[in-house]
C-alpha cells in the first residue's frame, strides 16, 4: 500500500510540475485539479502513516 501511494505522489508531482511549466499559470484549472488530487493523496498517505505508527507496525 505504501509503495502504491508513494508512486502516485511522485506521478502527480511530476504531472503538476510539467503543467505549471507548460501553462505558466498556477491558477489554470488543470493545475488546480492536479494540486487538489495531490492534496488528497498526501492526506491519505499521512493517515496511512499515522495508523501504521499507532498500530506499531
Amino acid at each position: 500500500m505504501r509503495k502504491l501511494i508513494e508512486s502516485k505522489i511522485r506521478y502527480l508531482r511530476k504531472d503538476m510540475q510539467g503543467l505549471i511549466e507548460q501553462k505558466n499559470n498556477l491558477l489554470d484549472p488543470e493545475v488546480i485539479r492536479i494540486s487538489q488530487e495531490l492534496d488528497m493523496v498526501l492526506n491519505q498517505y499521512n493517515i496511512y502513516l499515522m495508523n501504521k505508527d499507532f498500530k506499531g507496525d
